[in-house]
């Protein structure tokens, strides 16, 4: 049989960018269908992130079977990266079992959206050895079949903390809604650990203003 002779093309990428970040193939026009591949890194401590938004929306389709990427690309393997979730709960070690996983290279992924893990808004947060330090928000919104499941609440600005006997004590439930949600009625109803919870609501005990708990998003 006649032997190989060796041939190669050699790409240069002048000056590169953050975005040049990705997978970079070739392939020869003699065999088309036969490629190889690597992924390119080009790390800017200006830009941790492929994408810049500081702030992604997401739509997740709960009866999907396919994973959604939702954000979170790196511009290198190299930064340290946490997820918080939207409780405010460090969840980078425990993504397997809220149903997401991560890759250096194609960023975060909800493997299978459900309604107490993936609504709301996460925070994706890279830093590199030298101090530098982004972060991405990502707001998830979470679809069922006609409708968009309405994100989990949070409740803050617990006043005071740790109250004492005879002390008032006042606390925020909010939540996030698009504005044609917010159009049609949102309503936050609460509840507490005293059997006589709604009672005391009655007599003007416990009182719930609805005034400037919601924020609306676009």
């Amino acid at each position: 049989p006649d032997s190989l002779i060796p041939f190669s093309s050699l790409l240069t990428i002048s000056s590169t960018l953050y975005t040049d970040t990705g997978l970079v193939s070739c392939r020869s026009s003699t065999s088309p269908s036969t490629s190889t591949s690597l992924f390119l890194y080009v790390e800017d401590t200006s830009h941790l992130f492929i994408r810049p938004d500081h702030l992604l929306h997401v739509n997740i389709h709960i009866n999907s079977q396919t994973p959604t990427n939702i954000g979170c690309r790196p511009t290198t393997p190299n930064a340290e990266l946490k997820i918080i979730n939207f409780n405010n709960v460090d969840i980078t070690e425990t993504m397997e079992d809220n149903l997401m996983d991560f890759s250096s290279q194609t960023g975060l992924w909800v493997l299978k959206g459900r309604l107490h893990f993936h609504t709301g808004l996460f925070r994706c947060h890279l830093k590199l050895n030298g101090g530098k330090e982004q972060t991405q928000l990502l707001y998830l919104n979470l679809l069922g079949a006609n409708e968009i499941v309405l994100p989990s609440p949070r409740i803050s600005n617990v006043n005071p903390k740790y109250p004492v006997v005879g002390e008032n004590v006042s606390m925020t439930c909010s939540i996030e809604v698009r504005p044609d949600i917010f159009k049609s009625g949102v309503e936050i109803e609460w509840n507490g650990p005293n059997q006589q919870f709604e009672e005391d609501s009655s007599s003007g005990r416990i009182v719930c203003d609805i005034e400037n708990i919601v924020k609306r998003i676009d």
